[in-house]
């Protein structure tokens, strides 16, 4: 196979890759999983935006008013953004 096609076809497949893992992302919106807090950024605001995997390890991010880490909250997934979800601690 030429590497011309080779390529072409490898960029076929991460782009439906891309697709794929944003369907499949979008599909647990509105749903609540279990989430570990792995890190926090400070933001300009003064708040820290967190970010953590699900049980499924999907990646989540939400804001909090100081850092987390190392913690399991329950979360409601509201959106998506730049790649990660949104989550939301109930």
């Amino acid at each position: 196979v030429p590497k011309a096609v080779q390529k072409e076809r490898a960029k076929q497949l991460r782009d439906l890759f891309e697709v794929k893992q944003e369907q499949f992302e979008k599909s647990f919106i509105g749903s609540t999983r279990q989430v570990l807090w792995e890190s926090s950024q400070p933001t300009a605001d003064g708040r820290w935006e967190t970010h953590g995997l699900s049980e499924n390890y999907l990646s989540v991010k939400t804001i909090f008013p100081s850092p987390v880490r190392n913690r399991i909250d329950t979360v409601r997934l509201t959106g998506i953004q730049d790649g990660k979800l949104i989550g939301e601690v109930i």
